[in-house]
């Protein structure tokens, strides 16, 4: 992770969004859109989909998570019941069906996850 912790590898001075397939994460402006369109997301779920778009096709271990995306050090009971939260209303903005995610998944007892199509194409666009 660098210096600001969200971005592995990449900063976010150095890169200005990531394209993967029709997921679009805008660094700079702070905005997301899914196919075509500009979806409404929260800071904390900006920041869960950033991290989790930055480790594409990787597990990100819950505490990884709550770390980066909340800047807790010492993750919290709490902090655990609000992701599940966020990340059932990330699901509800960006997956077709939501009931049956097919990009952001759980991996049980373990972190997020996501699933990218290998058709799709992936980038990202430096400043």
């Amino acid at each position: 992770m660098d210096g600001n912790g969200l971005f592995p590898g990449n900063s976010p001075a150095r890169v200005s969004s990531v394209e993967i397939g029709e997921l679009s994460i805008d660094l700079t402006k702070g905005y997301v859109t899914w196919n075509r369109g500009r979806i409404n997301v929260t800071v904390l779920e900006f920041r869960l989909l950033a991290l989790l778009a930055f480790s594409t096709d990787c597990i990100v271990a819950y505490p990884d998570i709550i770390r980066e995306v909340w800047r807790s050090p010492v993750p919290t009971s709490q902090e655990y019941g609000e992701l599940r939260s966020l990340v059932h209303r990330l699901r509800q903005k960006i997956e077709p069906d939501p009931a049956v995610p097919r990009f952001i998944l759980t991996i049980r007892g373990r972190g997020l996850l996501l699933k990218v199509d290998r058709t799709a194409s992936t980038t990202t666009k430096a400043e």
